[in-house]
């Protein structure tokens, strides 16, 4: 049976990160999104920015359309 992170568990590890250069401020944000998403680790690795909707607070992951010329 697989185990889970508790809140506090969760919050502890968010709190351990820094917050100094823009990768730990990408780390977090990877961290954040990977718990609060139910992503799975491949589908979060393979996020491109292309991939956010900042306008509509949307993120599309899965495969993506390739359109052939």
């Amino acid at each position: 049976m697989p185990t889970f992170l508790s809140v506090d568990e969760a919050f502890q590890l968010l709190d351990a990160q820094g917050e100094k250069s823009a990768l730990d401020l990408r780390s977090r944000a990877m961290m954040e999104l990977f718990y609060s998403s139910g992503l799975r680790l491949s589908e979060l690795a393979g996020l491109d920015v292309i991939d956010i909707d900042f306008n509509q607070e949307l993120i599309k992951y899965g495969e993506r359309v390739k359109k052939k010329e």
